[in-house]
């Protein structure tokens, strides 16, 4: 009964427009790879719930964990099928998740882009505009507004200044 219930507001909201959102960077321990991933919601007050900033950082680290060996992006379909901690705190997928949170905001939740790039040699760093400060956070995420994540190919192994 209450999966059909998540489902059926879920179907209800995904009519509305999501313009509003977030943007995470999530950086691995090692600094040679780094995900990028936007998550729309309706309202700018949704965006700044610490519940929908901790599912875009969790579905952020789940599109690092993600990475193919060829370093190609992860399809949407693909990250939607990858498995994360929900807001209530079970093991679930993606798209499960954002369904969760849709029925307890009320909002329409929209995973809307992402992106991984890595490197063999080097270091990938990123760059947040008007960087969320969140208590307690995870030192390998940043969340924002505007974001990119560059590249730096070296064999120099003094990449600690990145």
């Amino acid at each position: 009964f209450l999966r059909k219930t998540v489902l059926v507001i879920a179907a209800k909201k995904a009519s509305s427009s999501a313009t509003e959102g977030r943007v995470c960077t999530y950086s691995a321990v090692d600094k040679k790879s780094a995900a990028l991933v936007e998550v729309n919601s309706e309202t700018d007050f949704a965006a700044r719930s610490e519940k929908f900033q901790d599912l875009v950082v969790s579905v952020t680290g789940a599109s690092l964990d993600l990475l193919k060996p060829s370093g190609t992006d992860i399809s949407i379909d693909e990250l939607y099928k990858a498995q994360i901690k929900s807001t209530s705190g079970s093991e679930c997928s993606v798209q499960d998740a954002l369904h969760e949170l849709v029925t307890s905001i009320r909002e329409n939740l929209r995973l809307r882009r992402s992106s991984v790039l890595s490197v063999d040699q080097g270091v990938v760093s990123s760059y947040v505009h008007n960087e969320v400060e969140r208590a307690g956070g995870n030192p390998q995420s940043r969340l924002g507004r505007i974001a990119c994540l560059v590249a730096l190919k070296s064999s120099s192994p003094n990449t600690d200044a990145f």
